[in-house]
Order: structure tokens, then C-alpha cells, then sequence
């Protein structure tokens, strides 16, 4: 009876499905003022498939305010703001695979823009942060897509963390000159349930010049176990609890 308990359980964790990738949160900006400048220290999702669309959105947060190890900007000296920049960048409009929507991102929003006061030098290692809710779900495959461009040459740099504190590098991205799409996976947050957080770290950007995202998509396959693996489940409990009566 051991054995068959042992080899129902293993096939029942087997049995567990991803569907097509939903949208955890987005970030399209669409709630600022365009020629905003010297922003509020974070911005709430707008567009989700778990929580739905809206501003102040639950499911999802970017900080620059010093939250889960961002950076306080502007910085000392007001040496950098981020603005809400008029040209919106459409090259991450559509999200990867087809989902449906994330059709209320469009061209039209306005862009989150980090830029350096002429005179004030450059910056480096300025953090931008992303607190995720998971609505519930567990997800795989979760991976970040934005699009960006800068005034010259740059880098993102992306980590995770499941505490908001203790951050695992992931990639680094090279942003160029021209609108481009962006993608960045992170398959250790396979599985992982409630929050977690992503952070951007922006490379050297120097006086007077700008680096710019916009579109950022936050999205996973839901893990779903399938129907039979609840049959299963039920038919373990009874196999199990037959088998203490007769021990008995």
C-alpha cells in the first residue's frame, strides 16, 4: 500500500499545466501629466489580467523613493528627476505572446524619463524598483518587458528578490539610441508565492543626458494543476484514510 501511495503522489505532481502567459502588472504611464517634472516617488500599475485595468492598480508598484532598496531621487543636489517625457516610446506596445490586454498600452502615454541636470555631473547606479503581488497565483516563466532608449549609450541591470531586501543579479541590458524592445527572464521566480520585487539599476548616465522606459510588462504562465490531479488528490486522502482504519 506504501509503494502505491508513494507513486500516486509522484504522478500528481506531474500532472500540473502552465497556460499562455498572463500580465501580472504594466506600467504604461498613461496617468501623468506629459512635461511632468521632479515626480512622485512611485507609480501604481495600470494594466493587469490578474487584477484588471485602472490606475492605482493593487497589483504592482515602482518606487524611487528609497522603497525595498530603491533609490531616493531627486538625489542630493537635485544631480537627477524623473519626468514624465512627451514623446511616448512604442516599440514594447504589443506584449509578447499575444496578450490581449495589454492593447491599452499605446503610443500616446507619456514616458517615465530619468534625466541629469545640466552642470550637476553624472550619476551611476541609480535603483528603480518594482514591488509585484502575485494576486494569488503562482506563476513560471516570469519575465519583464519594456521598451527604452537613451541619449547615449547605457545599461539596465535587473535583479530579484523575494524580501525586498537581499537582491540576486539577473541581466544586463545595453540601452541604446533608438526606441528598442527589452526583455529580461527570471526563471528562479518559478513557483515562488506572494510578492516579490524586481529591481532596475541604471548605468552611468552622464550631464544633461536622459535614459527612458516605457511599456514595462510584467507577466508569467499561470501554474494551474490539472482536473485529474485534483481526482487524485481526493483519491489519495480516501486510499490514505482507509489505510489508517485498518492499521487500526
Amino acid at each position: 500500500m506504501k509503494k502505491l501511495i508513494i507513486s500516486a503522489t509522484a504522478i500528481a505532481a506531474m500532472s500540473i499545466s502552465a497556460q499562455a502567459a498572463s500580465l501580472i502588472v504594466g506600467f504604461d504611464f498613461s496617468g501623468l501629466a506629459v512635461g511632468a517634472g521632479n515626480l512622485p516617488g512611485n507609480y501604481a500599475g495600470n494594466v493587469s489580467e490578474v487584477t484588471g485595468n485602472g490606475g492605482a492598480n493593487s497589483n504592482g508598484t515602482v518606487y524611487w523613493d528609497g522603497s525595498f532598496g530603491s533609490s531616493v531621487v531627486p538625489i542630493t543636489g537635485f544631480a537627477a528627476v524623473y519626468q514624465a517625457a512627451s514623446i511616448s516610446l512604442t516599440s514594447n506596445e504589443t506584449l509578447q505572446n499575444g496578450i490581449d490586454t495589454f492593447a491599452a498600452i499605446n503610443g500616446t502615454s507619456p514616458k517615465l524619463q530619468g534625466t541629469t541636470i545640466n552642470g550637476f555631473g553624472s550619476i551611476s547606479d541609480n535603483i528603480i524598483v518594482f514591488e509585484v503581488a502575485q494576486g494569488g497565483q503562482n506563476y513560471e516563466n516570469v519575465f519583464v518587458s519594456y521598451a527604452g532608449i537613451a541619449s547615449e549609450a547605457t545599461t539596465l541591470s535587473w535583479s530579484y528578490s523575494l524580501d525586498g531586501n537581499t537582491y540576486t543579479p539577473v541581466e544586463t541590458d545595453n540601452i541604446g539610441t533608438g526606441d528598442s524592445p527589452y526583455t529580461t527572464a527570471f526563471p528562479a521566480l518559478d513557483g515562488v508565492s506572494g510578492t516579490f520585487y524586481l529591481s532596475a539599476e541604471y548605468g552611468t548616465v552622464n550631464s544633461g543626458q536622459t535614459i527612458s522606459i516605457d511599456n514595462i510588462q510584467i507577466a508569467g504562465d499561470v501554474i494551474v494543476p490539472e482536473p485529474s490531479t485534483y481526482a487524485m488528490i481526493a483519491g489519495l486522502a480516501v486510499l490514505g484514510l482507509a489505510y489508517i482504519r485498518r492499521r487500526r
